[in-house]
């Protein structure tokens, strides 16, 4: 009896013990601010994301939403105040897309969006629709929810190679290490607790290393319907509206996942979107040749995350935009 209570009295001061180190260990994460920018990026709602009503949008931006580095305006977008209409002088560019367009870990001014329009000069806006965890399919009904108000001259359409899964809703939350599902509010409140980030973010640099965990996005390779009913479909959609609206061919901009640039494996993908984009009409600018120039690991906006450039990274989208593609595709 004298050995079970000994044994508990132990398990009970390694169990406190633990609490306590771990405890410290928050504490000390906190004040160093691990990753603050990363954190606010693992889910829409921070990212300024509410329930729509639209059932395709399935959640929409929150206008006037504020929360560290991003701020939307007063009609829900990741940019400065906006006239809806639109100056005589003034030649408006649209840029929808995901949370690569959104700007997820940079601030506002170096979006590509914002910086695009700064090379362009005073007589050009470009206005930033993108918001992240939108698909194609999304997007295309974001042109007539939204863009179309403000009367855009040109379309530019960013793509990078998971804008072909499902739409996300708000049942879809989970813990993506095991694919296991889980409240949002839960999900989001655990992965508040610094010590469960550095854990979860340790675990994702282990993976990485292989070359299996990225392969989710070849996943489509592997399906031929999906590139009809995911790709080629959403991007008809997208064409007709944005025709519509403008009576231009709007750009397709492909953005690569910032891996292996050198020696990439994804390269096949970004060949079939280009052609079934050309095929639709789109004029199309893929990015891998510019982003191939630089080390992956200097474009990302931290060590974990291959989907979001950093600073440099959107400032090259923006050189790529203004330099080799405006003459040509428009104006």
């Amino acid at each position: 009896m004298k050995r079970v209570k000994k044994a508990i009295k132990i398990v009970i001061f390694n169990l406190i013990l633990c609490l306590i180190v771990l405890f410290l260990f928050e504490i000390s994460l906190r004040l160093i601010s691990y990753d603050k920018n990363e954190q606010l990026a693992l889910n829409i709602r921070d990212l300024g994301g509410k329930e729509s009503n639209n059932s395709i949008l399935s959640f929409e931006p929150t206008p006037s939403f504020s929360k560290e580095i991003y701020q939307l305006n007063s009609d829900g977008l990741r940019d400065y105040e906006i006239n809806i209409t639109k100056s005589p002088k003034i030649y408006r560019i649209a840029v929808l897309g995901d949370s690569v367009s959104y700007g997820v870990g940079v601030n506002l001014s170096d979006t590509f969006a914002k910086v695009l329009e700064k090379k362009l000069g005073e007589n050009y806006e470009v206005v930033n629709f993108g918001f992240g965890g939108y698909n194609t399919f999304q997007e295309a009904e974001y042109l007539t929810y939204k863009v179309k108000k403000y009367n855009p001259d040109f379309i530019i359409l960013e793509y990078t190679l998971n804008d072909f899964e499902p739409i996300v809703k708000k049942e879809d939350c989970k813990i993506n290490l095991i694919n296991l599902p889980i409240n949002c509010k839960l999900k989001n409140s655990l992965y508040k607790i610094k010590v469960l980030y550095l854990l979860r973010n340790t675990i994702y640099t282990i993976q990485s290393k292989n070359d299996d965990f990225y392969n989710l996005v070849d996943s489509i390779s592997l399906d031929k319907k999906r590139w009809g009913e995911d790709v080629s479909l959403p991007l008809q959609i997208f064409y007709n509206n944005s025709l519509e609206i403008t009576g231009k061919k709007p750009l397709l901009v492909i953005v690569p996942m910032l891996y292996n640039l050198d020696d990439y494996q994804w390269n096949y993908i970004h060949q079939n979107v280009t052609f079934i984009a050309s095929e639709i009409g789109f004029k199309t600018l893929d990015l891998l040749p510019e982003f191939s120039k630089y080390k992956y690991q200097d474009l990302r906006i931290n060590e974990y995350d291959p989907y979001h450039p950093n600073k440099l990274g959107n400032l090259i989208i923006a050189d790529s935009l203004s330099l080799q593609n405006f003459n040509s595709n428009f104006s």
